[in-house]
This record gives structure tokens, C-alpha cells and sequence, in this order.
């Protein structure tokens, strides 16, 4: 039996809950920590780690010398991983899915795949407690696979708790609709969201905490300008824009969220 701890909401209790229901099944269960990008039950639970194996993605590398630039490579690829511009093929590994179609179709077989490096898979033990967590390479984007390969080593004879069932909102929503969790945490903007997502889904809503007082969860939008901007003049332009009645509104309208400004707000 799998039991499934999951939300996409910080704070919640999800590892306080994931980590004690472990321990209270004791030999019988195995909890695996797929929150890859911050895993933390290991600071609740302090495993002994007894194992450890990196986690790849195939991505592609051109031959030169063989590639004729008919461009199918890019055309195949929905991520733009691999372009071609001009006279010169162009590869993007952060954005590459790890497909393989890409290879597969290259007529001169001039693309090879070649392993990238995601991040790596602990294994150990707490007590008697089966303990496997996913943990991401700093500044990597791409965790789905490692979140695929933790789910891997689930020992369909044990309870195994899963820390987080989905890697972000959007799953997270996906995994509701699809009845995959019984109960999710959500913001007030989730409820309109989900009906556009899923409006014939019959499910009720309780506020956080339930009974004794009202409880909502705000959250904010950021936008920033790094040092690496190339053209940070055009870029705080836009930033102020977002920031105004018009970019705050737009954007409440497309996303659900509580609008940042009053003004907005009381529209």
C-alpha cells in the first residue's frame, strides 16, 4: 500500500506527518522523500545512509562533421532544446526532456546522446525504517526524472510514504483531479483554478484551521532583474509595469491570485 503525504504548500506538516507515520508502522513501512529540490524528513528522522548512485538524463551532442543541417532535429523537439539557426546547431541541455527523438531521427545519425547529471539517490535506514530520498544538483531545473527514479524504489510489500507525491502546483492540482490524494493544502485562488481545470470535480473545502478560527494562505509574486540581464533598462520597465494596476490585474485575472494592490483589489 502506498500512502501519499502530499501538497504544494510550505509549512503545512507534510514531513511531520510522512515522518511519524513511518515511525509508528515501524518495519512494516519505508518512507521515500521525492520533495527532491529541498528534501528534509532526513533532518527529522536522521537516517544512517548506506547507499548512494547518481541520477543522469541522456541529452544530445551533435556531430559536426556529420550534421547536414536539414534542421528535423529541432522540429521534433517541443522543448527547444536543440535548434538550428542559421548555419550552426545549437543544444540547450537545462532544457532537454531526455526524449531521445531527436537522435532517433536524425538522418546521418549525427546526434549521441550523452548523460547529463541531475542529482543522486540515498538509501538507508532509520532504526528498522526502509529511508530513500532524491537530492537535486544545485541549479538544476530538471527534477521530474529524479523525482520518477526515487518513485522507483517503492517496496510494493511495505506502507511506503511518499514525502511529496507531485513536484509543483500544477501537478500537485493534477494529482486532486485525478483522485490520486484525497486532500490537498490550497490557497483561496486554488478554488478558481480548479474549476477551470476541473469543473464537473465534486469535492468540499474546509478552512485552515478547521473549527476554532479562519485561517487563508497569501502568497506573493516576484519579479526580479538578475545581473545578467542584457538590457536591465527594458527589463525594470516591464517590472514596473507588473507592478501597476494594469500588470497586477491581468495577471490576478489569468492566474487566480489575490490581487497585490488595493486598488485592484476593491475593483
Amino acid at each position: 500500500m502506498i500512502v501519499a503525504v502530499a501538497s504544494g504548500k510550505g509549512g503545512t506538516g507534510k514531513t511531520t506527518v510522512a515522518t511519524s507515520l513511518a515511525l509508528a508502522l515501524g518495519s512494516r513501512s519505508q518512507i521515500l522523500d521525492c520533495d527532491v529540490e529541498e528534501p528534509n524528513c532526513h533532518i527529522l528522522l536522521k537516517p544512517e545512509i548506506t547507499d548512494s548512485y547518481p541520477v543522469n538524463l541522456p541529452v544530445p551532442s551533435v556531430d559536426k562533421e556529420k550534421c547536414s543541417l536539414c534542421g528535423k532535429c529541432g522540429e521534433v523537439c517541443q522543448f527547444s532544446a536543440i535548434v538550428l539557426i542559421g548555419q550552426t546547431v545549437l543544444t540547450f541541455p537545462e532544457l532537454c526532456h531526455g526524449c531521445g527523438a531527436c537522435s532517433i531521427l536524425c538522418p546521418e545519425r549525427a546526434i549521441q546522446e550523452v548523460p547529463r547529471r541531475l542529482g543522486v539517490i540515498e538509501m538507508g535506514f532509520v532504526k528498522d525504517v526502509e529511508f530513500v530520498q532524491g537530492r537535486i544538483r544545485v541549479g538544476e531545473a530538471m527534477s521530474p526524472p529524479l523525482i520518477r527514479e526515487v518513485k522507483t524504489r517503492i517496496n510494493k510489500d511495505k506502507v511506503a510514504v511518499p514525502g511529496v507525491l507531485s513536484n509543483g502546483e500544477k501537478e500537485k492540482r493534477a494529482n486532486f483531479g485525478a483522485g490520486n490524494v484525497a486532500m490537498m493544502f490550497e490557497g483561496p485562488w486554488g478554488i478558481a483554478i480548479q474549476k477551470q481545470m476541473n469543473p464537473n470535480l465534486q469535492y468540499d473545502v474546509a478552512t485552515l484551521p478547521k473549527g476554532m478560527t479562519t485561517g487563508t494562505m497569501v502568497r506573493g509574486s516576484l519579479n526580479t532583474v538578475t545581473t545578467q540581464a542584457q538590457n536591465k533598462e527594458a527589463a525594470w520597465k516591464f517590472v514596473r509595469w507588473m507592478s501597476g494596476p494594469t500588470g497586477i490585474e491581468l495577471w490576478a485575472k489569468g492566474t487566480g491570485a489575490f490581487p497585490a494592490r488595493r486598488d485592484v483589489a476593491d475593483q
